[in-house]
């Protein structure tokens, strides 16, 4: 996860960054290293950020601190916080140029490009076919930053 500073932040370290997520997982992931390039800082963590949950990252140290949350909801191609039906439409939209989606929108199967093998494992995302959890009709709550 790379965060963007309005300043140089180059005494940050570990110690100045705790993780959390919301809603309370039984374990946030943690964080094993850093990056440091000016104002910009990329933070490494022990796993990937959990599934169906916010994770938010308090920076604190010689910096302004600041919290910056990012989510993961498979299923979710649209960005609305809700994994449904609808998602394989907006993904069909996308790779036919009627919408416009990022790379981590419409590569759901992760091969590096978007194409149509990746509306099947939508379908398998959300029906929760063979090794996937079913996240059909789940949500995120609100990022908790904004509440």
């Amino acid at each position: 996860m790379t965060l963007g500073f309005e300043c140089n932040v180059a005494g940050m370290t570990i110690d100045d960054v705790s993780v959390r997520t919301d809603p309370p997982l039984t374990e946030a992931p943690i964080v094993t290293g850093m990056n440091i390039d000016g104002a910009n800082v990329t933070v490494h963590f022990d796993r990937p950020i959990p599934s169906g949950a916010w994770t938010c990252l308090r920076c604190g140290g010689p910096v302004q601190e600041g919290e910056f949350c990012i989510a993961s909801l498979p299923g979710d191609v649209d960005g609305d916080r809700y994994a449904e039906a609808s998602d394989i439409l907006y993904l069909i939209d996308c790779l036919n140029g009627v919408s416009s989606c990022e790379a981590w929108q419409c590569d759901i199967d992760r091969s590096g490009v978007c194409g149509p093998p990746d509306i099947l494992r939508e379908i398998d995302l959300l029906n929760g076919a063979a090794v996937y959890e079913q996240w059909l009709n789940r949500s995120l709550p609100m990022c908790p930053m904004i509440e």
